[in-house]
């Protein structure tokens, strides 16, 4: 999945037990600042992902199992 560069925030639970996903990818000069909180739970297959420079906030169990 490739998030585009004008988006701030991923909500809560916005990848939630997605189990086949295996990488992010953020358009250069991304602007996300928030990643809310269950984003990437239960994607068990998560590999990569390189979280941009201006991120201030990640939260709770975004990255649970």
């Amino acid at each position: 999945i490739s998030i585009p560069s004008l988006v701030s925030e991923i909500g809560n639970e916005a990848f939630y037990n997605c189990s086949n996903l295996e990488n992010i990818t953020f358009e250069e000069e991304s602007n996300l600042s928030i990643i809310g909180n269950s984003v990437f739970y239960g994607c068990f297959k998560l590999k990569s992902i390189s979280i941009p420079s201006l991120v201030s906030e990640i939260g709770n169990e975004a990255f649970y199992n």
